[in-house]
C-alpha cells in the first residue's frame, strides 16, 4: 500500500506538458514540502564591508535545520578552506538538462553554490581579445545582478574582474588558481554537506564534473519523505543523516590510516 501511495503522490506532484518535439517539460510541481530558509554566508573580500551576509533559498522542509547548519559551518571557515558565497540555490521545478527526468532540484533536494566560480562554468580563456573580455564581463555582471543579493551593483564589475576574469599567466599558474580559487568548493566542503545529509557531490563526477552541486543521493528516500506525514518524514531524514555520518566516519578513518602509512613509508 505504501508503494502505491508513493506512486500516486508522485503523479499528483508532477504535471507535465508536451511540446511539438515530443519532449516532456515540467510545468507544475507541488510545493507543500518546500519552504524558505535564511542562511548565513561569508562575503568576498573587498566586495562588502560587512564580513557576513544572508541569502534565502527554498529547500525540502525536513532538511531545514540541516541546511542552516551546513551554511553556518561554511560561513565560519577560515584559511585555505574559507568559502565566500555570492549565490546559492536549491528548489527549481525543472528536469535534468537534456532529459525528461526530474532534477533533484525539483524536490528541493539539491543545492548549488557559486555558479561562476566552479569549473563546470569556467569561461576563462587567455586568448580573449579585449573586446571579447569586455563583453564577457558585461554578460556575467548582468547575470549576477539577477541571482545575488550579496554583491552591491556598484561592486559588480570589481567582483567579475577580481574573482572571475583573472588573467592567465601560465599553465601552472592557471591550474593553481583554479585549485585555490576563492568561492570554489572542494572535498572538505563536500564532507560538511554530507554530514548533514547532502551526501553526493558533483565534484566527484567524471562527466559532467559539477563542483557547485550537492544533492541527496537516494531518489527513493526523497519520494518516501514527500509521501510521508511530517513525523515519519523527519524520522526518515534523521536516519539518513545518521547513515551519512557513519559513512563519513569510515571515510575519515580510511584516509587517516592511508596518511599514517605514507608517513611511515617515508620514515618521518
Amino acid at each position: 500500500m505504501k508503494f502505491f501511495n508513493i506512486i500516486f503522490l508522485h503523479l499528483m506532484l508532477v504535471v507535465c506538458s508536451f511540446r511539438c518535439d515530443n519532449k516532456a517539460y515540467v510545468t507544475s510541481l507541488g510545493e507543500h514540502k518546500i519552504v524558505d530558509v535564511e542562511i548565513p554566508v561569508r562575503n568576498f573580500e573587498g566586495i562588502q564591508e560587512a564580513k557576513f551576509s544572508t541569502l534565502k533559498i527554498r529547500v525540502l522542509d525536513t532538511s531545514v535545520d540541516s541546511v542552516k547548519s551546513i551554511f553556518e559551518e561554511l560561513s565560519l571557515l577560515e584559511g585555505v578552506d574559507e568559502l565566500p558565497i555570492y549565490c546559492t540555490s536549491c528548489y527549481n521545478g525543472r528536469n535534468i538538462a537534456g532529459t525528461n527526468t526530474l532534477s533533484k532540484h525539483a524536490y528541493g533536494a539539491a543545492i548549488d553554490v557559486n555558479y561562476y566560480m566552479n569549473p563546470h562554468a569556467d569561461i576563462i580563456n587567455n586568448k580573449m581579445t579585449p573586446d571579447m573580455r569586455g563583453m564577457a564581463i558585461d554578460d556575467i555582471a548582468e547575470d549576477l545582478l539577477e541571482c545575488t543579493t550579496t554583491i552591491p551593483s556598484d561592486k559588480m564589475e570589481l567582483f567579475v574582474q577580481k574573482y572571475i576574469m583573472q588573467e592567465k599567466e601560465s599553465d601552472d599558474a592557471f591550474v593553481n588558481r583554479l585549485v585555490h580559487r576563492p568561492g570554489m568548493t572542494n572535498e572538505f566542503h563536500a564532507k560538511i554537506f554530507k554530514k548533514y545529509g547532502f551526501n553526493r557531490w558533483g565534484g566527484y563526477w567524471r562527466q559532467p564534473m559539477d563542483f557547485m552541486h550537492f544533492e541527496i543521493s537516494s531518489r527513493a528516500l526523497i519520494n518516501n519523505i514527500i509521501a510521508s506525514d511530517q513525523e515519519t518524514a523527519q524520522k526518515l531524514w534523521n536516519e539518513h543523516i545518521e547513515k551519512c555520518r557513519e559513512e563519513l566516519k569510515a571515510q575519515n578513518e580510511k584516509e587517516q590510516k592511508l596518511l599514517e602509512y605514507r608517513i611511515k613509508s617515508l620514515g618521518i
